[in-house]
Parts: structure tokens; C-alpha cells; sequence
């Protein structure tokens, strides 16, 4: 499939959608993507941005910036805020997720690492084994190894009478 009246969509099956703040990426499953917001339709390229290299497997969408997961487990980040957020950790990741003025990815060892700027201590990520992170406007949560979940920032958490299944 594809959208009708839009060459530039990407051809083939597509591996993930994701949205965020006012923009959408789609991803294609050779990794090339196609993103756009409520201004620009359907910009050719990923995000329209020269230089964000190509095939991705996971994209992080947040207020003002995005980030990617290349095929090589590195991260990228674009948009035009994102230089306020700094650079991306080196090293081999595997999630990443985008909040309004921080990102946090997890590494290959499950280690969580944030950047960006810290409002309320949303980089002071816990020490520990972690297999996925979600960022958010004013808190993060991340699933640890063992399946519990931790969350810091300004969170507030869930009411005494509400259980996870």
C-alpha cells in the first residue's frame, strides 16, 4: 500500500508507525523511512533532513525532535530542536524513546542511559538491567529485566487500587 497521490511514500511492506507531538514517521522494511507534520505532508526523505542516515529499526518521535535506532544499534537524532537536547550517546543500543527535552535509550547490556535537559531528574536514570524505556513530557518509565516496572521524574504513581495484568 501506499497513499494515494503521494509518489514519495515508501515502497513495500511497512515495519512501524509512530507518532509524536505533531509529527508521524513510517518505516518501510528495508529501514527507509518517510516522516511528516500537520505543515508538511509527506516529506521526501526521512523527515526531509539531509544527513540522517538510513535504515533505521526503531524511530522515537518528541517535541521538536526525533530520534532513530540505526540497523547498527547507534543512535540518531534530527529535528530542530534537537541540538538543544545534545548529542546522542555512542555506543549499541536497543530502545530509544523521546520525551519534550530528553531522550533515554537502553543499551545492549540493559543499562539506561538519558541525555538531554534534566527538568525534575528525568536523566537520573536508576542503575540496573532494563529491557525498554518510554519518556514522556515530565517523567520516564522502564521495564526492568525482571519485568517490574520504574518510573522517575515528576511521576505520580498509579492509585493503590489499580493492579497490572
Amino acid at each position: 500500500g501506499g497513499v494515494e497521490g503521494n509518489d514519495a511514500w515508501p515502497a513495500g511492506t511497512l515495519r512501524g508507525v509512530y507518532a509524536g507531538g505533531s509529527r508521524a514517521c513510517a518505516l518501510a522494511a528495508d529501514g527507509t523511512g518517510l516522516c511528516w507534520n500537520n505543515a508538511t505532508v509527506f516529506s521526501p526523505g526521512l523527515v526531509g533532513v539531509t544527513g540522517v542516515v538510513e535504515p533505521l529499526t526503531q524511530v522515537a518521535i518528541g517535541n521538536g525532535h526525533s530520534c532513530g535506532l540505526r540497523t547498527d544499534q547507534t543512535i540518531e537524532c534530527w529535528g530542530p530542536r534537537a541540538v538543544l537536547r545534545g548529542d546522542p550517546p555512542g555506543g549499541r543500543f536497543q530502545d530509544v524513546s523521546v520525551g519534550a527535552s530528553h531522550s533515554c535509550a537502553v543499551r545492549t547490556d540493559g543499562a539506561l542511559q538519558c541525555w538531554g535537559l534534566d527538568y525534575g531528574g528525568l536523566l537520573n536514570a536508576p542503575d540496573g538491567h532494563f529491557t525498554a524505556v518510554s519518556a514522556s513530557t515530565s517523567h520516564v518509565c522502564a521495564i526492568r529485566g525482571n519485568g517490574t516496572l520504574e518510573c522517575w521524574g515528576t511521576f505520580r504513581a498509579p492509585p493503590a487500587d489499580v493492579t497490572f495484568h
